[in-house]
């Protein structure tokens, strides 16, 4: 991570509302799916290592990839799980903040 990037507002929201899109998106991915298909990725290339010395065309880097694509799955869904979790505390703090003004205003 780069030390001297500035925060700015601006770069800010433009960040915040890619976010925003992306949880959009994200309620529609099957997460328990989603890392099954990485356990299988991660199979794949496990069997294409083990079956290495006899396959004459060989390419270690299918490996590389199909592992890539694997910590790739995973890191999406370790996303939308926290994203999931963000939503749920949005929830609460809401839920929270609207006892509170409505005590508030008992005694006003």
């Amino acid at each position: 991570m780069k030390q001297d990037i500035e925060l700015t507002e601006e770069k800010s929201n433009e960040l915040a509302n890619v976010i925003i899109t992306l949880n959009v998106s994200t309620r529609f991915i099957d997460v328990d799916y989603a890392m099954a298909a990485a356990s299988k990725l991660r199979t794949l290339a496990n069997n294409n290592d083990t079956t290495a010395v006899l396959n004459r065309s060989y390419n270690p880097n299918k490996s590389d990839l199909l592992n890539k694509q694997a910590e790739s799955l995973e890191c999406l869904c370790s996303y939308i799980r926290a994203l999931r979790e963000c939503d749920k505390l949005k929830q609460i703090v809401s839920s929270y903040d609207n006892n509170i003004k409505n005590f508030t205003q008992l005694f006003n």
